[in-house]
């Protein structure tokens, strides 16, 4: 519920805004040495949303690879304490086995 009144609100707010800009033709003059650009605020914006957008998503795929290796070892760790039950196991069926080779 709360994320939902929390993207209203943006999305109000955005709209707000956007209608702001319809009217205000704002250009925003970018120089680089001896190459400029003039480009309105809008677009600007725009871009300045997609690169954090990209930024986001490049930090969640880099945290998702950096936790592949503690899967691994908590697998492989799984695993060995499978295998060292299994020894266990047979060890006790052994004995067992060997109990009843006694008894007869």
């Amino acid at each position: 519920m709360r994320q939902i009144i929390l993207s209203l609100l943006v999305l109000g707010l955005a709209v707000v805004i956007g209608l702001f800009l319809a009217h205000v033709p704002a250009l925003v003059l970018l120089e680089v040495g001896a190459f400029s650009v003039a480009v309105p605020l809008w677009f600007l914006v725009l871009c300045l949303l997609l690169v954090l957008l990209l930024l986001r998503v490049v930090q969640r795929i880099t945290r998702q690879i950096s936790r592949v290796p503690i899967k691994w070892r908590e697998q492989l760790e799984s695993l060995r304490q499978q295998q060292k039950m299994r020894q266990q196991m047979q060890e006790i069926e052994k004995g067992i086995q060997r109990a009843k080779a006694r008894v007869k």
